[in-house]
């Protein structure tokens, strides 16, 4: 079974930034402008997918679903 965390709100940058991890991977949803574009990383360092969305909880969403699909 794969461990997830719960989402964590701070800023980065100045930026609103949420984070969480699932398993090995680090998600990251920050908010730019008008968009929320998310990030999947391994703890590598390597990017695994990145997207963005209109909407906080789109983006928290498509984070998840890419991080369960994502292959390293």
């Amino acid at each position: 079974m794969t461990e997830w965390s719960s989402w964590f709100a701070h800023s980065q940058l100045g930026l609103p930034t949420q984070t969480a991890t699932v398993g090995n991977r680090y998600l990251m949803v920050v908010r730019v402008g008008d968009e929320w574009h998310w990030l999947v990383r391994n703890r590598r360092g390597r990017d695994l997918a990145k997207g963005f969305a209109y909407g906080p909880v789109d983006a928290r969403s498509e984070a998840e679903a890419a991080a369960t699909q994502a292959v390293d």
